[in-house]
């Protein structure tokens, strides 16, 4: 992963008139500009973990953005949204002046209009897909809690092309206290693509083993006979009101495109251990166990694999290895994952910051 680019963010502050649905009303504008982007300070925060990047550094130039407030709020219940940002354009800028900045700029010819943010408002909610660009369509929809359903078409096979969708960006207004209040701050997304990264290997009891082993006929696939999905149309809901701070991700109109099982495994050695790819596939929780067969010097062997273990989240990278004994069977010996974290799960996901 390339190291994570240091850049400032700056907007040009350029004083527009105020809509009453969308914009503070006079008596609460600020002079605070509501910012994208990431300062010095925190790429170098963020170059202490591993693989964090810069959206722009994977050559994603721009993003559209959602943004919405709350101004009415009973306990943990946030209620009364307006729209801030409706599907705005963001774009990566690199500036001719002397001082060589680049920032992220989404003032457009007065169609998309510098926002400031409401001292009054009880909440500030946004959200993004990656890049502009992205084939969606998005609604509102709720009758008690509203969100805003983005649906995005996913071809997992071509993964080059799947989009990115971000992390809800959540805060408080003021003066409502909450961890990691943001309000009135830059806004910084935070990506993930909505695919799954699978892979099995096979292990020996005994190195030598390798040598005298022959594996065949090798299949992991769904216990029910179902296929594994990898083209579909995902839908991120981001809750605008109510309790929810976090996104989630369902897959729907499944059975486009899959595959019956995984055939290709990995076999570890110190020689090809950091060479292995990965299956690409729709996200799939609650899928049921799965069965591993394989025949060992020709004789079958077969493993059914818990469906606890079978929940792939987006943006994780799950290995199972399965180990050849010295008897002719095979065992589960670990379910892994390459460690990279997002601040919503525990587990392996590819995250990109801009």
């Amino acid at each position: 992963m390339n190291k994570f680019a240091p850049f400032i963010s700056l907007v040009l502050l350029v004083l527009v008139a105020c809509s009453s649905d969308d914009e503070p009303t006079q008596a609460n504008i600020t002079t605070d500009v509501i910012v994208f982007g990431c300062d010095t300070q925190e790429a170098e925060e963020v170059t202490t973990r591993a693989d964090a990047q810069s959206l722009h550094d994977v050559g994603i130039g721009s993003f559209r953005v959602w943004a919405y407030k709350n101004n009415g709020v009973s306990g943990n219940i946030f209620t009364s949204y307006q729209t801030v940002i409706d599907s705005y354009r963001v774009w990566w800028e690199s500036t001719l002046s002397t001082s060589n900045l680049n920032f992220w700029e989404y003032v457009d010819n007065n169609t998309q209009s510098i926002k400031y943010w409401d001292i009054s408002a009880n909440a500030y909610r946004f959200m993004a897909i990656a890049p502009a660009t992205t084939l969606h369509s998005a609604s509102i929809t709720g009758d008690d809690y509203k969100s805003l359903n983005v649906r995005m078409p996913i071809d997992a096979t071509n993964e080059a092309d799947v989009p990115y969708y971000s992390e809800l960006w959540f805060s408080t207004g003021s003066p409502i206290d909450y961890p990691d209040k943001q309000f009135q701050q830059t806004v910084k997304l935070r990506f993930v693509k909505p695919i799954t990264y699978v892979r099995f290997m096979f292990t020996y009891e005994k190195d030598e083993l390798a040598a005298s082993t022959t594996l065949t006929a090798k299949s992991f696939k769904p216990t029910d006979g179902g296929q594994i999905e990898q083209k579909g149309e995902v839908i991120i809901s981001y809750p605008i009101t109510g309790t929810g701070i976090h996104e989630t991700l369902t897959v729907s109109q499944t059975g486009l495109e899959g595959i019956a099982a995984f055939t290709q495994d990995y076999y570890i050695t110190p020689a090809n251990a950091n060479a292995c790819t990965y299956y690409t596939v729709l996200p799939a929780i609650n899928q049921g166990t799965y069965t591993l067969k394989v025949s060992v010097n020709g004789e079958p062997k077969s493993l059914v694999v818990p469906e606890e273990y079978m929940d792939w989240l987006p943006g994780y990278e799950y290995t199972y290895i399965f180990k050849v004994r010295e008897s002719g069977g095979v065992v589960i010996d670990n379910v892994q994952s390459a460690f990279t974290g997002w601040t919503l799960h525990e587990g392996t996901r590819k995250v990109y910051n801009w």
